[in-house]
C-alpha cells in the first residue's frame, strides 16, 4: 500500500482506439450519450483462492455503483452477471435518470448471488448483443467486460471472433477489464490460468478491441471510470496520493486545477480498499476553489461522492482540500471530471492506428481549447496504458512539434521494436494542477520497405515558393505536405498525384518540409512522414509572362518604351538592385549606331509591389539606323539577392525601305462550296518611308494540293481596291476554283508585283490556305417492315397513301439550303409482273431537325386515284435525285408496300361495320321500344298534326312499340306505325318518316362511311 494517496482528476487524452477524423469542440451537452452494458464475472476464481481470488472483497460491484453515480442523466445501462450463465440484471437498457436508483439496487442483487464454478464468455456476449439491439444514431453503444480469468466455453480462437463478431460489425467497442488473480493454492493451476488469460488478452487485441489490465481490486473503480474517458470527448480523471495525519489519524486529499484546463463539473470519489470502512467515513471539505456554483456530497453505501459545477460563463480554478477520518491506508479517491478541452487523435485520421517497425510514422492529435501548448506532453509506454498519473513515472516523454491549426505530434520509427503494441499517452497538466489526459493503443506492424514515404527532389520556383516531389505508398489517401519556417510560417496543401507546390514563401531561410501519407497495412491504419530541411536563398529572377522586352517598331518610331518585371519575393528596399546596359548588337555583331545613352532605364525608378520590381524603360532611336534585328542586354546586380539569369535581352527590329507584309501565310474565310463559289482574304501591307504608293498585282503562281500541283490556272484572283489607313493598305482579295478541282485543302502561292517595283518585306510572296468542299445530300429509308398497308382503289370518303420518313444528312455546310424533289417511283413489281411507275405519285409533306446537318423529310406515296390493284405486297423502288454537284449520285430506296383489295375491305371493313351498326341500332330500337317514342308523322284527314299536346280534335299520345293511341268522346283505338283507320268520321293514320328504300340507302351509306374506320385499324 502506498503510504501517500491523493485526489485524482485525471484526464485520459488521445482516444485512438476509436480513432476518428477531427471534429470541432463541443459543449459536454452535446456529446452523445451512451448504451452502455456492463458485464461482471461472479465465477468462483473471484473468491476462491484456488484459482487465484481476485477480488475477496466484492470491490467489483462497488465500483459497479460508483460508475453508475458517475453517468449522464441520458445514458442507459445494461447489467449481466454470468459464470455458469448469463443473466439480464437490468431488464433490458435501463435510463440512468429514471432508473439510477434501480441499478443500484440491482447490483446489490447480483452481489448477494452464489459464485458459479465456470466462466461462459460466449453466453455473455451473446445476451449483451441482444441487450444492444440495434442502437440508434444519436447514440453509442459499448460494453464493459470485468472478468479475472479466460473462458472455459471457448477452446479455439474461432470461438472468440464468431463472440466478436457481432459488435465489430455493429462498430460496438468491447472493453476487456482483465483483473489479475494473484493468490493460487496450485503452482500448476495458476501457471495454467495465467498462460490461458494471456491467449485470451492477445486475441481480444488482435480483434482490436481494447484491454485494460488491473493489478488490484481497489482500481477497479478508476477502470470502469477511464472506459467512460474513452468513450466521450471531454471526460477526464486523475489521482493524486493522500496525506496522512498520524496525530489524528486522519487522511488529507488535496488538488489544484487552473483556469486553463476549463474545466465545468468535477467529482470526487471516496471509497475503501478493501470493500468497507470499518468506521462510517466523513468526509469534510476544507477549501474550495473559485467559480463553483453548486456542489453536492452524497454519502453512499461505502463510498461518498462531492461534486462540483461552475457558474455559467465561468472555469473552477484553485484548489481543493478534504479531510476523512479514516486511516490512509484504508481510504482511495479519484476525481472525475469534465471539460470543455478536446483531446482526439489526428493523425493517423482513421480506426485501428499502427506504426510500422523501421519505418517514419507521425502520430498526432488535436487539442482544442488549448492556449498554451507547452503544457503538453506525449508519453509512450510499452507496457499497457497507465491507470492514473502514478503509472506516468515509467513512460517515456517524446517531443512534440506543433502541426497544422491545433494539431500537436511526434515521429515514432525504432520506438516497440521488441514490442506488438505501444501505448501513448497525451496529457495536459499546467504547474501545480492536476493532469487531463488519455491514452490510446497503437499496434507496431512488421517492416515492409514498400510502406514508406520518400521525398526525391524540393524545387524552388521564381515566385518565392517550391515544388515537392515525392514517392509515395500504394493506396495511400489523405496526403499533404507541411512546411514550416521562419516567422511561425506553416503551410498544409494536399498532394496532387505525386506533386505538389508550396504557396509563394514570406522570407528566406531555412525550412523544414513533411510529406504526410496515410495508408491502410494489414488492416491497420498508418501515417507515413518524410522529412528533409530545405533551405530557400533569397533571390531574384525574370518574370517573363508580364515583361515587355520585345516593342514593335513603325517605320517612322523614334521612341521605344517597355517593361522589365522581376520576381524579388524577399526583396525589402529598392535599392537592394541595381540596372545597367551591358551589350548592344544588330544581328549579332556589336554596333555603336545605338549608344548607352539613348537607353533610360527606369527613368522614374523603379516599383516595388507585390514581391516583384518593375523597371520601365525607354529606347530614343537615332536618325539614320540601318534596318536588322537589334538586341540590348540588361544586367541586374544585387549584393544581398542571389540573381538567376545572367542578363536580359530586350530585341526589336528596325524595318528596311520599303513595304513590309505583317503576315504572308493567309487563310481563307471560308470553304468554297457548290453554293459559295468564292473564299475571301485580306492582305495587309505597310509603307516604310514611301511617299507615292506604287500599284500592286496579284499573280498566282500555283495550286497545291494535299498529293497533286496544279497549274495556276485552277485558281484566280480578284482584288478590291485598297482602303488606305496611313502607311498601312489592306486589300481584300477573292479567290475562286475551277470546277474541275476536286474537293480538297489548297495552298495558293501568290506573287505580288509593284509599279514602279519597290522591295517587299519580307518577301514578295504570299501563300493563301483554304478548302474546296461539295455539299452531299443523301436520303435514307427505313427497313420496309416499317410501313403500313394501303388500300389499292379508291374511295370518295378517303384516300388509299402510305408516309415513308426518309433521314437527310447534309453533309459539310448546315447553312446551305437544301431544297430537292421529292422521291420519284421508277418501278412497282409484283412478284416477276411490272406495273407502271404512275401506279404511285410521291410528294412532301413534313420536315423535321433533329441535329445540326439531320433532317427526318416525310414523304408521301400514294395509290393514283382511279387506279385498282391487287391485293398483295408490292416492291416499290424510289430513287433520290442528286443535289448540286457531280459528288451526289442518285440513291435508290426500296421499300415493301402491302395491298389490300375487296375481298380484305367486305372482311375488314363492311362486315365489322355492319355487326357493329347493327348492335347499335338494335340497342337503340329496344330503348325506343320500352319508352313511349313518336316514329313518324301522325296525318287526321289530310293533314299532318305537328304537335300532339295542342291538337284538341282528338286526344293523341305516344305508347311504347312503335304505337300510338287516340281517344275521341265515342272511342279509343290504339294504331301501329303505318296503320290507318277511321275514329268518329275522322281519317287518321300513324305514317312512318321515310319509306324502306330510303331506309335500306341510309343504311348502305352509313356502312360505307363506317368500315374504313375498321379497315384501317
Amino acid at each position: 500500500m502506498h503510504q501517500s494517496r491523493s485526489l485524482l482528476v485525471l484526464s485520459i487524452v488521445v482516444c485512438i482506439i476509436s480513432i476518428c477524423t477531427v471534429e470541432p469542440s463541443i459543449a459536454q451537452s452535446g456529446v452523445e450519450p451512451l448504451d452502455l452494458v456492463l458485464i461482471i464475472d461472479h465465477s468462483g476464481s473471484m473468491e476462491n483462492p484456488k484459482y487465484g481470488r481476485s477480488d475477496p472483497h466484492s470491490m467489483r460491484f462497488l465500483a459497479a455503483r460508483m460508475l453508475i453515480d458517475l453517468l449522464n442523466d441520458e445514458d442507459r445501462v445494461g447489467l449481466i452477471l454470468f459464470s455458469d450463465n448469463a443473466e439480464d440484471y437490468s431488464d433490458g437498457l435501463q435510463l440512468v435518470q429514471t432508473g439510477r436508483g434501480r441499478l443500484k439496487e440491482n447490483i446489490a442483487k447480483m452481489e448477494s448471488q452464489s459464485t458459479g464454478d465456470f466462466t461462459r464468455y460466449k453466453d455473455a456476449l451473446e445476451l449483451a448483443g441482444e441487450l444492444l439491439g440495434e442502437t440508434p444514431a444519436n447514440r453509442r453503444a459499448a460494453v464493459i467486460f470485468l472478468t479475472d480469468g479466460a473462458p472455459t466455453d471457448m477452446k479455439q480462437e474461432e470461438d472468440y471472433s464468431t463472440a466478436l463478431d457481432l459488435f465489430i460489425d455493429r462498430n460496438v467497442p468491447v472493453f476487456l477489464l482483465m483483473l489479475k488473480p494473484k493468490e493460487f493454492d496450485n503452482n500448476a493451476v495458476r501457471n495454467d490460468t495465467l498462460q490461458r488469460i494471456s491467449k485470451t488478452l492477445q486475441i481480444f487485441r488482435d480483434n482490436k478491441q481494447t484491454v485494460i489490465e488491473i493489478d488490484d481490486p481497489a482500481s477497479i473503480a478508476r477502470a470502469f471510470a477511464k472506459v467512460i474517458t474513452d468513450l466521450q470527448p471531454g471526460v477526464y480523471i486523475d489521482v493524486e496520493n493522500p496525506r496522512g495525519n498520524p496525530d489524528r489519524d486522519q487522511t488529507i486529499f488535496q488538488a489544484s486545477v487552473a483556469s486553463s484546463q476549463r474545466l465545468a463539473d468535477v467529482t470526487f470519489v471516496f471509497y475503501p480498499n478493501e470493500g468497507i470502512f470499518n468506521q462510517t467515513p466523513k468526509i469534510t471539505e476544507q477549501q474550495r476553489p473559485n467559480g463553483v456554483k453548486e456542489y453536492d456530497i452524497q454519502e453512499n453505501e461505502n463510498y461518498v461522492t462531492a461534486r462540483y459545477k461552475a457558474d455559467v460563463g465561468t472555469n473552477i480554478a484553485g484548489a481543493w482540500q478534504f479531510t476523512a477520518n479514516v486511516p490512509t491506508e484504508s481510504i482511495s479517491a479519484f476525481t472525475f471530471f469534465r471539460s470543455d478541452i478536446r483531446i482526439r487523435p489526428r493523425y493517423p485520421g482513421l480506426k485501428n492506428p499502427a506504426l510500422i517497425r523501421g519505418q517514419n510514422t507521425l502520430i498526432g492529435f488535436t487539442v482544442d481549447g488549448v492556449l498554451q501548448t507547452q503544457d503538453v506532453r506525449l508519453r509512450v509506454n510499452l507496457q499497457q496504458c497507465p491507470l492514473d498519473s502514478r503509472d506516468q513515472a515509467d513512460s517515456r516523454v517524446l517531443p512534440l512539434e506543433k502541426g497544422p491549426d491545433t494539431t500537436l505530434w511526434t515521429i515514432l520509427k525504432d520506438i516497440g521494436k521488441d514490442s506488438e503494441y505501444v501505448y501513448v499517452t497525451v496529457e495536459f497538466a499546467p504547474v501545480n494542477a492536476l493532469s487531463l489526459w488519455k491514452c490510446f493503443t497503437v499496434r507496431v506492424l512488421p517492416n515492409d520497405p514498400k510502406m514508406n514515404v520518400t521525398i526525391t527532389s524540393v524545387e524552388h520556383n521564381s515566385d518565392g515558393s517550391f515544388t515537392v516531389e515525392a514517392n509515395l505508398p500504394e493506396g495511400h489517401k489523405n496526403t499533404s505536405m507541411y512546411v514550416t519556417g521562419p516567422s511561425n510560417y506553416n503551410d498544409l496543401v494536399p498532394f496532387d498525384g505525386n506533386r505538389v507546390q508550396t504557396k509563394p514563401l514570406l522570407t528566406s531561410g531555412e525550412y523544414i518540409v513533411k510529406v504526410i501519407a496515410e495508408v491502410e497495412y494489414l488492416g491497420f491504419n498508418v501515417a507515413l512522414v518524410d522529412q528533409q530541411p530545405e533551405t530557400v536563398p533569397s533571390f531574384i529572377s525574370l518574370n517573363e509572362s508580364e515583361s515587355q522586352l520585345a516593342p514593335t517598331i513603325r517605320c517612322d518610331d523614334r521612341l521605344l518604351e517597355g517593361t522589365i518585371v522581376l520576381n524579388a519575393p524577399f526583396l525589402l528596399q529598392p535599392d537592394e538592385v541595381r540596372f545597367q546596359v551591358s551589350e548592344i548588337s544588330r544581328d549579332g555583331r556589336s554596333v555603336n549606331t545605338l549608344s548607352e545613352s539613348s537607353i533610360a532605364l527606369c527613368p522614374q525608378g523603379f516599383m516595388v509591389a507585390d514581391k516583384k520590381v518593375r523597371c520601365p524603360f525607354q529606347i530614343n532611336l537615332p536618325d539614320g539606323m540601318e534596318a536588322g534585328q537589334y538586341r540590348v542586354n540588361i544586367k541586374v546586380d544585387s549584393d544581398k539577392h542571389k540573381v538567376m539569369f545572367q542578363s536580359i535581352p530586350i530585341t526589336f527590329t528596325v524595318p528596311q525601305t520599303g513595304i513590309n507584309i505583317s503576315n504572308t501565310a493567309l487563310d481563307f474565310d471560308g470553304p468554297i462550296t457548290p453554293l459559295r463559289s468564292a473564299a475571301r482574304t485580306h492582305v495587309v501591307l505597310t509603307g516604310c518611308r514611301i511617299e507615292n504608293w506604287p500599284s500592286i498585282t496579284f499573280i498566282v503562281e500555283s495550286v497545291r494540293g494535299s498529293n497533286q500541283t496544279y497549274p495556276s490556272s485552277y485558281a484566280s484572283l480578284q482584288p478590291e481596291p485598297p482602303s488606305p489607313d496611313g502607311d498601312t493598305r489592306r486589300y481584300q482579295v477573292d479567290v475562286r476554283f475551277d470546277s474541275s478541282l476536286p474537293p480538297g485543302e489548297y495552298e495558293v502561292s501568290v506573287q505580288l508585283k509593284t509599279d514602279p517595283p519597290v522591295m517587299i518585306n519580307p518577301s514578295p510572296r504570299i501563300v493563301v490556305r483554304g478548302e474546296k468542299k461539295s455539299t452531299v445530300v443523301e436520303l435514307i429509308a427505313p427497313p420496309s417492315d416499317t410501313f403500313s398497308a394501303i388500300w389499292g382503289f379508291w374511295l370518295p370518303f378517303w384516300q388509299p397513301t402510305l408516309t415513308i420518313p426518309l433521314t437527310a444528312t447534309v453533309s459539310f455546310d448546315d447553312k446551305i439550303p437544301v431544297t430537292y424533289q421529292p422521291p420519284r417511283v421508277e418501278l412497282v413489281k409484283k412478284d416477276t409482273e411490272r406495273y407502271s411507275p404512275d401506279t404511285f405519285v410521291t410528294q412532301w409533306i413534313d420536315e423535321t431537325r433533329i441535329s445540326k446537318n439531320t433532317f427526318i423529310k416525310t414523304v408521301e406515296l400514294r395509290l393514283n386515284r382511279w387506279l385498282f390493284f391487287n391485293s398483295g405486297t408490292y416492291t416499290v423502288t424510289l430513287t433520290s435525285d442528286p443535289v448540286f454537284s457531280k459528288d451526289n449520285e442518285p440513291k435508290q430506296l426500296v421499300v415493301q408496300v402491302q395491298v389490300y383489295g375487296w375481298w380484305e375491305y367486305l372482311w375488314r371493313g363492311i362486315v365489322p361495320a355492319i355487326i357493329v351498326l347493327g348492335i347499335f341500332f338494335l340497342v337503340v330500337f329496344l330503348v325506343l321500344y320500352i319508352f313511349p317514342v313518336q316514329h313518324g308523322k301522325v296525318i287526321v284527314d289530310g293533314r299532318e298534326v305537328k304537335n300532339l299536346r295542342k291538337f284538341n280534335e282528338l286526344r293523341i299520345r305516344a305508347l311504347p312499340g312503335r304505337k300510338i293511341k287516340v281517344l275521341s268522346p265515342s272511342a279509343k283505338k290504339v294504331l301501329r306505325l303505318g296503320e290507318k283507320q277511321v275514329i268518329d268520321s275522322k281519317s287518321v293514320e300513324y305514317k312512318p318518316y321515310t319509306s324502306g328504300l330510303a331506309q335500306f340507302f341510309l343504311w348502305l351509306l352509313l356502312v360505307l362511311m363506317v368500315s374504313p374506320i375498321f379497315a384501317l385499324s
